[in-house]
């Protein structure tokens, strides 16, 4: 695989799009660096769902256990459209199996690294169909775009307090939000630190912390650009004011963007709600095909690291499907859900294929 260390950045105007040029490592190279980070980011928040790398249906055994005893108690609507709920179910299980699919039975070096770029896409899109399809079940209209599915996502995790971590933990204006009961976070954790149950939590707030911050900066802009904006119409109005007394015009002076106080700053950054783990997806998903396409095929510096980040990936979609199939089934009842489950299942998982919704199916 080359080592040409190529970054494109792309100026989004997108709303809900954003160019994420974060402030990773880059001494042993653009890709390098980048991999590293979040290779170690993933592992951090496969690790906090139970995963340790090895056994899928051990780890979601456990999920299952913490969240019947720590999922809200969601209030059932009156109403709430099923075929929706069916609907977005389909294209997150759907989504999950063709992740699976086509990067688990992928042994050339090369091609997995390929297949990382495009699972890092399908993770964001199953966690995005999973919330889309919890708020059909709560009753509510169905987002057509991320912003919206994304703040949904908060209101459903980062905002009711309960622990079950990591779908729980975000990071907002005050630090890491909802933290696991004894938890504690070195603020000056590396990201190429090494993976462990103690320091999981500081690599995983990290990550959020660092994927909230380009929205922060984007804000704090915004806000020195009102401030220009600001003194240019002042400027302008009092030149008008001079004018109309009979005095001569003036050349109108170059306005540079104000620097803001603490206070302006802090208003600026509390208008940015907290991250959570579907943020910090799809900024892998803008990052894998927009800005930086190299970090999952060039970074990997040796033949085993591509499959541990595909291994986290495929078990953190997984743990993430289960948490929301438990609450969806409470919400639309068990009996339908199964019956959801098993017409799917005919229909999509062969005996031999151990993973996906067939893992979990005993679970809900």
């Amino acid at each position: 695989m080359p080592k040409n260390n190529r970054t494109v950045t792309i100026a989004f105007k997108t709303t809900g799009v954003h160019n994420w040029l974060m402030s990773e490592p880059t001494s042993k190279g653009d890709a390098a660096g980048s991999f590293r980070s979040h290779a170690n980011y993933l592992r951090a928040f496969a690790n906090a769902a139970d995963f340790d790398g090895l056994h899928f249906l051990k780890g979601l055994t456990n999920v299952a256990s913490r969240a019947k005893v720590s999922l809200p108690a969601d209030t059932r609507p009156a109403s709430s459209d099923l075929d929706q709920v069916h609907k977005s179910l389909l294209n997150a299980w759907g989504t999950e199996i063709i992740l699976g699919t086509s990067s688990m039975f992928i042994i050339d070096d090369e091609l997995k690294r390929l297949s990382n770029n495009w699972a890092v896409v399908q993770a964001y899109y199953v966690l995005y169909h999973a919330t889309q399809a919890l708020a059909a079940s709560k009753g509510m209209t169905r987002p057509q775009n991320h912003q919206p599915t994304q703040r949904l996502y908060g209101d459903f995790w980062l905002h009711q307090r309960f622990d079950l971590a990591p779908w729980t933990v975000g990071h907002g204006s005050s630090g890491c939000v909802n933290l696991p009961s004894g938890a504690t976070i070195d603020e000056k954790i590396h990201p190429w630190t090494g993976c462990s149950v103690d320091n999981r939590m500081s690599l995983a707030c990290l990550a959020l912390r660092t994927t909230r911050q380009e929205e922060v900066s984007s804000a704090l802009k915004h806000a020195r650009e009102l401030r220009q904006t600001a003194n240019r119409k002042a400027w302008k109005e009092d030149e008008q004011l001079r004018l109309a007394s009979g005095k001569k015009s003036r050349s109108e002076p170059s306005f540079p963007l104000p620097r803001l106080d603490a206070l302006e700053r802090q208003k600026a950054e509390n208008k940015i709600r907290p991250f959570g783990l579907i943020d910090y997806l799809y900024r892998l998903r803008i990052k894998a095909n927009y800005v930086d396409v190299s970090t999952f095929t060039d970074g990997p510096e040796d033949t085993s690291s591509s499959s541990a980040v595909n291994s986290d990936l495929r078990y953190l979609v997984a743990s993430s499907m289960l948490v929301h199939e438990l609450r969806i089934s409470a919400l639309v009842g068990q009996k339908q859900m199964y019956q959801w489950m098993d017409s799917w299942l005919r229909a999509n998982s062969a005996p031999q294929m151990k993973m996906g919704l067939v893992q979990r199916r005993g679970l809900i």
